[in-house]
């Protein structure tokens, strides 16, 4: 589900109450429309698209996530004493901490794990980031497992501290992903930016992956030589589905490269589809040429792209570039698939 577009403003009180009446300027630019009650339990404050401001926890839950209550070690507890409890909140991928925290006995040390966020609100490779002991700033990892270490920077001998502050602090929960890596059952070859539906199915789609493997050694016809098919003609990236998907039902020849493709599984996934001319020149310029990540063997490859009754497009690995060959030729079949 698409979100409205917010601006956060992050709010912090160590008072007891602030009431906000009336017009309210806040930084010479923000104006706060209505009264809220700001108390010591709840500082997160959105501006909304009309430009005024409104608590996170009022009537937004479906534009920005509850705060909750961070997850923390055994070691460590709330504050107390007032101050902000830890807590954590997630808006469009990225995850928000604030609040302060204590060690139960001792001083905090490098190499205390302080949290462990849950599944959905980690990052995907270690983050290096900073919370603070006074003015001193200590570096914290977040890990994978969602776990936040005192890396190094806790302080020690007389300025030592039972506290810590990791308000500020936010990151990316967003997958960075690179053409070559595997992922989604294949070799990434293509990244859309912005997503953009690639597999007809009405939802935004991250990219393209091609399969591990190909499917036949001994290769197999494009189909239906000396037909024109309707439809099955688009070179464009996002097109390779609908191409696999009019070969399928207008071409009723046995075991075509499109039905091989719309019939195979692997990785757990079966809405593989064939690909398009300029799917398969993508493929070859992202995994194939001289670094050849895809391992495609050096021979013609079959897109879903027809030219004529007699010709397809296809394109030679892993080095070359398109071609034409007729349909009845037997020739490799790498399959591809959409993710979001």
């Amino acid at each position: 589900m698409k979100q409205a577009k917010l601006t956060i403003v992050l709010v912090f009180f160590f008072c007891s109450q602030l009431r906000a009446q009336g017009d309210m300027e806040v930084d010479g630019k923000l104006k706060v429309m209505s009264m809220d009650t700001l108390t010591s339990s709840s500082h997160v404050v959105v501006k909304k698209t009309d430009g005024t401001l409104a608590l996170a926890s009022s009537n937004l839950t479906n534009e920005v996530e509850e705060p909750i209550a961070l997850p923390l070690d055994p070691d460590f507890s709330n504050y107390g004493l007032g101050y902000q409890s830890p807590f954590y909140y997630k808006h469009e991928e990225r995850v928000y901490l604030q609040g302060l925290l204590r060690k139960k006995a001792g001083f905090v040390e490098n190499t205390d794990v302080l949290a462990t966020l849950p599944v959905g609100c980690r990052p995907d490779s270690r983050i290096m980031v900073f919370g603070q002991q006074g003015n001193a700033s200590v570096r914290l990892n977040i890990e994978p497992d969602g776990e936040i270490w005192v890396v190094e920077g806790a302080l020690t001998g007389a300025n030592a501290s039972t506290w810590i502050s990791v308000s500020g602090i936010s990151f990316s929960t967003k997958e960075y992903l690179a053409i070559g890596d595997i992922y989604a059952g294949g070799y990434i070859f293509y990244l859309a930016n912005p997503a953009v539906d690639l597999d007809g199915d009405g939802t935004p789609d991250r990219g393209l992956v091609a399969a591990l493997q190909d499917i036949d050694t001994g290769g197999a016809e494009w189909g239906c030589y000396g037909s024109i098919l309707p439809g099955a003609d688009s070179d464009e990236i996002g097109a390779g589905y609908q191409n696999t998907m009019d070969i399928i039902v207008s071409c009723a020849a046995p075991n075509t490269a499109a039905k091989q493709c719309a019939d195979y599984i692997s990785g757990g996934y079966d809405d593989w589809f064939l690909p398009s001319r300029n799917e398969i020149f993508a493929m070859f310029l992202g995994i194939g040429g001289s670094t050849n990540i895809g391992q495609f063997a050096t021979e013609r490859y079959w897109s879903s792209t027809e030219f004529s009754a007699l010709d397809a497009r296809d394109l030679f690995m892993p080095v070359t570039g398109a071609f034409l060959r007729p349909k009845n030729n037997l020739q490799r079949v790498r399959p591809i698939r959409a993710f979001e």
